[in-house]
């Protein structure tokens, strides 16, 4: 942590405007007054030589075997050596346990129950509209 030192503070006259302290603290350097084209010429960029259609056709052209999307991915290869697809992940034995369980009585089969049952006299859309039993408020 450090501490003011007095010894080293310098008092300012909140009077003077700022740009003129500047001025004063920096009398020995000479800046340009303006800025020209010939001080920004060593600075600049220069224009790409292709335009941006050049640009996009090296894309285009790279592109232009048309593959339907599932048939591309059975095809290309993906990057970091591998595939996006595994055929071996379908193919083949499943185990018994997992044939056991498919042939006897799997989840996917089970009839789905509602969480919540209303009676059915007191549904709505088979209230009797002739009878109108409803209470008012």
């Amino acid at each position: 942590m450090s501490k003011f030192n007095l010894k080293d503070y310098q008092k300012i006259n909140g009077d003077d405007a700022i740009e003129s302290r500047l001025n004063k603290e920096n009398k020995g350097s000479v800046e340009p007054e303006d800025v020209n084209e010939v001080q920004l010429e060593d600075n600049r960029v220069g224009e790409p030589d292709a335009t941006l259609e050049g640009l996009l056709n090296q894309t285009r052209k790279a592109s232009n075997d048309f593959v339907i999307t599932e048939r591309g991915l059975d095809t290309k290869k993906a990057n970091f050596d591998g595939d996006y697809r595994n055929p071996s992940a379908y193919k083949g034995d499943i185990n018994k346990l997992e044939e056991k369980r498919l042939l006897n009585d799997p989840v996917e089969d089970e009839p789905y129950v509602s969480a919540s049952n209303t009676p059915t006299g007191l549904r709505w859309w088979e209230i009797d509209k002739k009878s109108n039993d409803l209470p008012l408020a």
